[in-house]
């Protein structure tokens, strides 16, 4: 929710030029709100801007909205919402909001809502020049929200989450090729989730998420705010279909202006001390870390994600006694896809682009933009270096290949395992009934192709060509009998 109050704050500023130092009069508050009006429609009559002694007061008025919504069933319930604006000189604006918030809604048969925010707080600084926030902070004490789904199709659920101490902090600079640079931090307090859900012909499910305290961090590289400002000012004059085909062409100009969008988004992130209660007992984390690194809308595309636990317990009784020591206490994974171009694919979707007809992208490009955006006829993919541990077995891994409508697959893993021998033994350990017999095969064999480490693991360097053949450790596994 603080990023959607930015996000109306971000319009309130950028939607037009505004006086500079001179104390506010009435005529400059005209000003602003024509500019505002111009770009939301006065007939929804959403921004108020007055004079407030040596400042501004913008007033986002959410009621003719609400009532528009009404018209298709949904009942919103939305406070409006209040601004300061003050000018700070050589084009530099201060935005500043601080008190509590409520929203709720619902619809006839199908789910209500109801989220509270309490000591919401924003802070920041407005540039003219770059078209954006500078810097920005916010923060809320708690945040509660409160969701029933009562559709008698899917069956009813809800619900019920507490957030504590949210805060972030956001600053922005110009990129010398293009765009803008963005860092942005969050942390967040303690927080519960509650969620129950009823199935047709099943017993009601109930589980319960807590963790203690989460961070991420996340910088943008070459984002493009004021072409993207420029689109939304272009749809806000543009409300209907009919308006958008009598300027499809300036429509389409905006769109190829926003490309690549933002040219690389990383990050981070933890939350720690995780427990799930469900109904067959609880699930404990001491942490779980994530990160993302992707590249936007330019040739060399690029997706890595990763994901790592630390601390892992389960239930007693979730899995046989026998296998209780095989159960990973930790582990860390990250793949990354790359070697796709949705530059020249994006390009191509929006010049084939024509709104007037049914579909607006042509079926025959479907196909062209395809060879586009996979100009080899294929992806690659990595798994980074990745572990899956316990007190009994490590076990590492990386590896790379190929894949794609117009490729066999292909590539090479490295896997090294150091407790072989204890694994063994819990297999071997388990009952006849477990039919786990097969795996104790395996793993002889797997130890037959192993390379002996120095350290006593074992290792194996398994390639897999584009003729179908399978080596490891240079044996040809398709010729074993």
């Amino acid at each position: 929710m603080q990023s959607k109050i930015a996000g109306l704050a971000f319009l309130l500023l950028a939607t037009t030029s505004m006086p500079s130092v001179a104390a506010p009069t009435a005529d400059d508050a005209a000003k602003i709100q024509a500019g505002l009006d111009a770009y939301f429609g006065k007939e929804l009559n959403l921004v108020k801007i007055e004079p407030d002694g040596e400042i501004y007061k913008a007033t986002l008025d959410f009621s003719k909205l609400i009532g528009t919504a009404k018209d298709s069933g949904l009942e919103l319930s939305i406070p409006a919402l209040e601004f300061s604006l003050a000018p700070e000189g050589e084009g530099k604006w201060r935005l500043k909001h601080d008190g509590d918030f409520e929203i709720s809604g619902k619809m006839a048969d199908k789910f209500s809502f109801k989220q509270t925010m309490t000591e919401l707080s924003v802070d920041a600084e407005y540039d003219e020049e770059l078209g954006t926030f500078t810097s920005s902070t916010g923060s809320v004490k708690t945040i509660d929200l409160k969701e029933e789904i009562t559709d008698a199709q899917s069956g009813p659920a809800s619900v019920d989450a507490h957030v504590e101490d949210l805060s972030a902090e956001t600053t922005v600079t110009a990129n010398e090729a293009g765009g803008m640079d963005a860092k942005i931090t969050e942390e967040v307090g303690a927080m519960v989730v509650k969620e129950s859900a009823k199935i047709a012909g099943s017993e009601p499910i109930a589980a319960q998420m807590t963790a203690e305290k989460g961070t991420t961090e996340y910088n943008l590289t070459g984002v493009k705010f004021k072409e993207f400002m420029a689109l939304a000012d272009f749809l806000g004059k543009h409300p209907n279909k009919e308006a958008m085909l009598k300027d499809q062409a300036i429509y389409k100009v905006l769109l190829q202006a926003m490309l690549p969008g933002f040219l690389n988004m990383a990050g981070n992130g933890t939350l720690n001390k995780i427990q799930v209660v469900t109904p067959v007992g609880n699930v404990e984390m001491d942490k779980i870390n994530f990160g993302l690194d992707m590249n936007g809308g330019v040739k060399d595309g690029k997706m890595k994600e990763s994901v790592g636990i630390e601390g892992l317990k389960i239930p007693a009784g979730l899995v046989p006694p026998y296998a209780a020591s095989m159960v990973p206490k930790n582990f860390n994974m990250d793949f990354t896809v790359s070697g796709f171009d949705p530059a020249t694919a994006l390009t191509s979707l929006i010049a084939a682009m024509d709104m007037s007809k049914d579909p607006a992208i042509p079926k025959e490009v479907e196909g062209q933009v395809l060879m586009q955006l996979l100009p080899t006829g294929k992806v690659d993919i990595t798994l980074g270096k990745s572990v899956i541990s316990n007190d009994l077995y490590t076990v590492t891994a990386d590896s790379t290949m190929s894949a794609g409508p117009a490729a066999m697959p292909s590539g090479k893993a490295h896997i090294n395992i150091k407790g072989v021998d204890e694994i063994m033994k819990a297999v071997q350990a388990a009952p006849p009934e477990a039919n786990l017999q097969q795996g104790s095969a395996l793993i002889i064999v797997a130890k037959g192709l192993a390379k002996a480490e120095s350290d006593g693991s074992l290792s194996w360097d398994v390639e897999s060509t584009a003729d179908g053949k399978v080596l490891v450790n240079g044996t040809d596994v398709n010729k074993l009998k």
